[in-house]
């Protein structure tokens, strides 16, 4: 995917493209809870409630869209704020990091 993302002709946007210039990453980390997740995708449509399945968290590269890592929390009532450990040990110096304010407030 890296390979084929390098072959892309398509240009960035210009704030993405001004922002890959400046730094030496341009990530943005997200989570999720996984059982909303598989609800999305129609698995667990017919059960009453959500059953608790735990988060994730990825960084992904906001200039080609591939995840750069992925994080798993078992705890399904983890906050988002348990991954900033992870997320801080595989950030580079002089990165640009996009978050949602979860993050942060929790």
């Amino acid at each position: 995917m890296k390979k084929r993302w390098a072959e892309r002709k398509r240009p960035l946007p210009p704030e993405i493209a001004w922002a890959q210039e400046h730094y030496s990453e341009v990530e943005l980390v997200d989570g999720s809870t996984l059982d909303a997740l598989v609800r999305k995708l129609g698995l667990l449509k017919d059960l009453p409630q959500n059953p608790l399945a735990g988060r994730m968290t990825c960084l992904l590269n906001l200039c080609s869209r591939l995840p750069t890592q992925i994080w798993y929390e078992s705890d399904p009532k983890a906050h988002d704020q348990r991954f900033w450990p992870q997320i801080l040990e595989v950030l580079k110096a002089n990165s640009l990091l996009i978050f949602d304010m979860g993050y942060i407030n929790f």
